[in-house]
């Protein structure tokens, strides 16, 4: 027989798959697992049984000539052909009741159940008398460990154990130790925490420990990161917010359950739950906190992650490059930081202060930043006319219900662009899907400076950096998600780290999960206007865009791409994100369209400070 946490078995053997129709197949798979167990362990007696049960289904090849017991290959091949058995129905397990069968070692592995297939011999004498058997007792221990191997002290968790199909609740000890000892039974038992309340046994032992920057003051790198020699790992995450009209969820350590063998101590390593959304790219002019539009599409990375750790607390942590003076770049990053929290919790208020004129000249905003938006709305349905402005607050006006944003209100349609139309358009560049976190969200925002560059795998810290560089990859932000129980962890020190603060690698080292979102397959910078205005302008129209440093690049008529009523003008990706002109000439004359702009967006409309249809109209050559 077979004795699992299921109940017990028999097995079964036929010439033709004859299926179990009186076994659920999860009672199947428990009567295989008990089985296998024996034969991956090398057990002497169940290897000799499964080879007798290998020979009365003599047509199941095993790959080998010789049959070696002590040869790893053919024991791995014994038991999948074994298992292809097993699935075929022709060895099958039938659930035994009202027998009593004694649980020492060998009556307990795959040797005992296979010894009740041999055909018995035609005349069997008598057995002789002998001592009654004397069951074998059995113990099973369970140790709660850190993500080092170190015994959690203190953490006197309540756990559930599961043997020979009864459960019987044990507490752990002084060093995180629960054991289950038994006078008899299977040689499997399975362990789980018991309840909430062990959950938060273990919180209050975790968060002393896990607020110190363990792994950078301690130099401890051997994370055990496999399950591996008895040794399972678990992720603390706390119960998430029930949806609205729905039960309390559990908390995911109390749907973990352990497998334990009598005998074997096994350890539960318990680390912590901490993912990270790397976003790099260009998302930042130099100097500047203004989100651009390049960013947008990658926040939903952002929203994703946040969705599978429902109630985590989440920490913004901004950067810059090592151009510019230390205690600028300080400033700069959490300036950074708190830029991108308000956009993701749509707070237009905090984003409209950086148009005052108490901001520094380098970092206001102005009609740079209401372009970029204005072209960023292109894509939503935003037709660019001659005023721009009056454009939008047209557009703005008809939006329905459901795409409006929260701030919404009716703007005059002026083609001014004052603090009322302002206020609108950064909510509705704020309003694009999915690129927004719930309200009761916890966040917090940090600066790091220019403290930590990545190095040039972009994985890694660099520890010899250049300096000074400007490095669009190292005008980053990262967003950071912890479990809502436990907090950020270590907490960050102050709202900005100072050179060699340890807390920001601890972050990143304790970040098992990671989440990249940065600009990929960028071929062309893309200049477009709506079909009609384009058709208003002589066939020999040519754009030319140029940059310092870079040679000039010429497009006609004849290169533009027609799609959704616009002519698209490919450019090529370098002239992306630095100062950049573009002219129009036909017909002997020429206007300057854009003057040392930056273009940020990939596939919106710049704002022209000259527009295509005077090129042909009043506009004198330049």
């Amino acid at each position: 027989m077979i004795r699992t946490p299921r109940g017990d078995f028999a097995i079964r053997v036929a010439r033709v798959g004859a299926g179990n129709p009186n076994l659920s197949e999860d009672d199947r798979r428990a009567a295989w697992s008990a089985a296998d167990f024996d034969l991956r362990a090398r057990n002497p007696d169940a290897l000799a049984a499964a080879l007798r049960l290998h020979r009365e289904l003599t047509d199941l090849p095993i790959g080998l000539r010789q049959e070696d017991p002590r040869d790893n290959l053919f024991v791995e091949r014994l038991r999948h052909s074994l298992a292809s058995a097993v699935r075929s129905g022709r060895i099958g397990f039938e659930p035994l009741e009202h027998l009593r069968v004694h649980a020492h070692r060998v009556e307990a592995s795959m040797a005992s159940v296979l010894r009740s297939a041999r055909p018995a011999p035609a005349v069997r004498p008598p057995p002789p008398p002998r001592e009654e058997e004397v069951p074998t007792p059995v113990h099973f221990e369970l140790s709660l460990v850190d993500e080092f191997g170190t015994a959690l002290s203190g953490a006197a968790a309540d756990f559930l154990f599961r043997h020979s199909g009864a459960e019987e609740a044990k507490t752990a000890d002084g060093s995180g130790t629960a054991r289950l000892d038994k006078p008899e039974g299977s040689s499997f038992a399975f362990a789980r925490l018991a309840d909430e309340a062990a959950v938060e046994v273990l919180r209050a032992v975790l968060v002393p420990l896990w607020n110190q920057p363990r792994r950078v003051q301690d130099r401890r790198d051997e994370v055990i990161d496999e399950e591996a020699n008895a040794t399972s790992i678990v992720f603390f995450r706390s119960a998430p917010p029930p949806e609205p009209g729905t039960p309390p969820v559990p908390s995911p350590l109390l749907t973990r359950e352990y497998q334990l063998v009598a005998g074997e101590p096994h350890r539960v390593s318990v680390q912590c739950h901490v993912e990270l959304a790397r976003l790099r790219g260009f998302y930042f002019d130099t100097a500047k906190c203004f989100l651009l539009p390049t960013a947008v599409p990658d926040l939903t990375t952002i929203i994703d992650v946040y969705e599978r750790n429902r109630g985590a607390a989440l920490l913004v942590v901004g950067h810059t490059d090592t151009s510019g003076e230390e205690a600028y770049n300080e400033t700069l990053s959490l300036e950074r930081a708190d830029s991108l929290a308000a956009y993701l919790q749509d707070r237009v208020e905090d984003w409209m202060v950086w148009y005052g004129w108490d901001k520094p000249d380098a970092k206001r905003w102005g009609a740079h930043e209401d372009s970029l938006m204005l072209g960023s709305l292109v894509g939503r349905g935003l037709v660019a006319g001659p005023s721009p402005v009056l454009a939008y607050q047209q557009w703005h006006n008809a939006l329905p219900d459901a795409e409006r944003a929260k701030n919404f209100e009716v703007l005059a349609e002026d083609g001014a662009i004052g603090p009322e139309t302002r206020a609108q358009l950064i909510g509705d560049y704020m309003r694009h899907d999915r690129t927004s976190l719930p309200p009761d969200v916890t966040l917090t925002t940090h600066g790091c400076g220019e403290y930590f560059p990545l190095d040039p795998t972009l994985e890694a810290i660099d520890q010899n950096p250049e300096n000074p560089a400007r490095d669009q990859t190292d005008r980053r932000v990262e967003v950071f998600f912890f479990d809502g129980a436990l907090g950020v962890q270590p907490p960050p020190p102050d709202k900005i780290s100072k050179r060699g603060s340890p807390e920001y690698p601890e972050w990143r080292a304790r970040a098992r999960q990671t989440v990249l979102a940065e600009q990929t397959g960028q071929t062309s910078v893309v200049v477009a206007w709506a079909n009609d205005v384009v058709e208003l302008t002589p066939d020999d129209l040519v754009l030319t865009m140029t940059s310092p440093g870079l040679a000039p690049a010429e497009r006609t008529k004849s290169d533009a791409r027609a799609a959704d009523g616009f002519l698209r003008f490919d450019f090529p990706v370098e002239f992306l994100g630095v100062p950049t002109t573009l002219s129009a000439t036909a017909e002997g004359r020429t206007v300057l369209l854009l003057v040392d702009r930056v273009l940020t967006s990939m596939n919106a409309d710049p704002i022209w400070d000259a527009n295509l249809t005077e090129l042909v109209e009043h506009l004198p050559v330049a």
